[in-house]
């Protein structure tokens, strides 16, 4: 007897992932396609019912350009004016993306429509309870075209008669409000920059007093008067930059007679930078020629004589001389312009603090009169912008009652409840196969049993029977000794039985071959075979049997399930 060993698999070890295989799927619509029509047409009716029961709702819109320069004055200060008032908050720190979305948050208020409102409540008997907040989010659009100060406003209402009103009267309200709001904010301008006008004048005044009388009493400079063409005040302060300049020319000499002294403990030789320093001292223009004719007078004896001749040594000792002659005079002079420089440097000193406190009160001072002279200014454009007359907001289209309503959509309800009926088809198709616990597919089965899956096997197409059961009979049969037993496990027809078994009997040289559904009448047989039929056999039906063969000791041969096209 061939040594067929039964196949086993660790369940226990394995990570088992459901996998939904679109086959299945398919398969599983397919068999169901009536069910699911029927609850696609329960779900179109229903849906049906809704869409045309439900009372028609219109819309009409029209644009209109919101024109960002009816804000006020107060809120377009010039940018250097803000910044002298301290409003770095305003004026031009408000962009105009914001100051849009504020415009159409007041159009949208109840302060501005409220009276459109009340006209909707009083032509409408069955919204007489309705609050404002409720009416503008159900029934009115008002939003920016993006990237624009373009204003839609669009207004629907089951009273086809009443939107054109509404539209007509919000259009009058905001082009109304526009000239008002502007004539408004003109007034508070006018009103603002006269009070602060007055305000400046007096501070102007006073810090101007203080700064005068500071210099006074500290011996400073009294600025001149301020420039008007800029915001910084000008370094009008002498006796400082007098310090300065001093404390910085002691440095510099201090460095240079460093330089000499070093200079002249270290070189014997002419050096260029002595030469340098001595061309900067007018009086040693005489003593600097001198020294480098010597010097060259020397350079050119040396090439005649050697340096023990008389001659030499004379220009040698001629070069010291002067050159020595001339660091004396540099030093002197050096020193003495340090002298100068530092007695210029304390003549200059003042206390501490005198000057940063002039600079802080000539600033202060600087800035209220720019400050006076801009408000004024500004002033004198709100006065023209008042007496200017403007044309309200402009609109782009009139109001318009579109000719289709908007609401309800009605083939988008039949489509919803089409398929919504036949989703929920599809999943009462679904759930009723995980109920009935049927097995339709190989991979269903593959996924349930420890022996091997052999193939399945078409009853109702002859020449792949045919062809399947021949190549099982050169394979999985072709070594098989003794008998065979058939087990039968779900509901298969006698006559797939029979059709069955004449097959196995022309292609296998099996000596007995048996049919059954009781496994104690295997007892006598070689080997085992399972035969099944896919869409007639449960999960609970495999897993009996399974059990059941764990308690025999003979080795099974495989699974074949039968399958029609008209079941998969």
């Amino acid at each position: 007897m061939p040594n067929i060993k039964n196949t086993s698999f660790d369940k226990e070890s394995q990570i088992v992932e459901p996998e939904i295989e679109l086959k299945l799927v398919f398969d599983t619509i397919n068999r169901n396609r009536k069910s699911i029509a029927c609850f696609g047409l329960v779900g179109l009716v229903l849906s049906a019912l809704f869409a045309f029961s439900t009372k028609r709702t219109w819309e009409g819109d029209f644009q209109i350009v919101v024109d960002e320069k009816t804000n006020s004055p107060l809120f377009s200060l010039d940018p250097e004016l803000s910044q002298l008032l301290g409003m770095s908050g305003t004026g031009s720190g408000i962009g105009s993306k914001s100051k849009l979305k504020t415009e159409v948050g007041i159009l949208q208020s109840a302060s501005v429509l409220m009276e459109v409102f009340q006209f909707v409540k009083t032509n409408k008997t069955e919204v007489k309870k309705l609050r404002f907040s409720k009416w503008k989010k159900n029934q009115l659009d008002i939003d920016l075209e993006k990237g624009t100060s373009i204003l839609n406003i669009a207004y629907r209402d089951q009273d086809k008669k009443i939107i054109l009103p509404v539209l007509n009267r919000i259009s009058s309200i905001y082009q109304d409000y526009s000239e008002t709001n502007r004539l408004r904010s003109v007034e508070l301008g006018i009103n603002y920059f006269k009070e602060q006008i007055q305000l400046f004048k007096n501070k102007s005044i006073i810090s101007l007093k203080e700064a005068q009388q500071y210099a006074i009493d500290q011996d400073l400079n009294i600025a001149p008067e301020i420039s008007n063409q800029q915001l910084q005040v000008p370094n009008t302060i002498n006796i400082e930059v007098i310090r300065v300049k001093a404390a910085n020319r002691v440095r510099v000499l201090d460095r240079q007679l460093a330089q000499i002294n070093y200079l002249k403990e270290n070189s014997e030789e002419l050096n260029e930078q002595i030469l340098y320093i001595a061309s900067t001292i007018p009086h040693l223009v005489d003593v600097t020629r001198n020294l480098k004719a010597a010097d060259s007078r020397l350079a050119r004896l040396r090439l005649d004589y050697n340096e023990n001749d008389r001659i030499v040594k004379n220009a040698v000792k001629e070069t010291k001389s002067l050159k020595k002659y001339l660091i004396q005079q540099i030093t002197g002079s050096l020193i003495a312009q340090r002298e100068q420089a530092k007695v210029q440097m304390k003549a200059a000193e003042r206390p501490k603090g005198v000057i940063i406190k002039y600079q802080m009160l000539l600033s202060e001072a600087y800035r209220d009169k720019v400050t006076v002279e801009k408000l004024e200014d500004q002033y004198r454009l709100t006065l023209l912008e008042k007496a200017r007359s403007k044309e309200p907001w402009r609109l782009i289209t009139t109001p318009t009652l579109l000719p289709y309503p908007v609401a309800p959509h009605r083939k988008i309800i039949l489509a919803i409840g089409l398929l919504s009926g036949a989703l929920l088809g599809s999943i009462n198709a679904f759930v009723d196969d995980r109920r009935k616990d049927v097995i339709f597919s190989i991979s269903q089965i593959d996924s349930q049993i420890n022996w091997p899956l052999l193939t399945d096997v078409p009853i109702d197409n002859k020449k792949s029977l045919e062809e399947k059961l021949y190549l099982l009979s050169k394979s999985a049969f072709s070594n098989v000794q003794g008998s065979i037993a058939i087990i039968l496990v779900g509901d298969i027809d006698d006559f797939e039985i029979d059709f069955l078994k004449k097959y196995f009997t022309n292609f296998n040289s099996i000596n007995k071959l048996l049919i059954t559904r009781d496994l104690r009448e295997t007892e006598n047989s070689s080997s085992l075979l399972i035969l099944t039929s896919l869409g007639r056999v449960k999960r609970k039906e495999i897993e009996v049997l399974e059990e059941k063969l764990l308690l025999q000791n003979k080795p099974i041969l495989g699974l074949l399930a039968l399958s029609k096209n008209k079941l998969v």
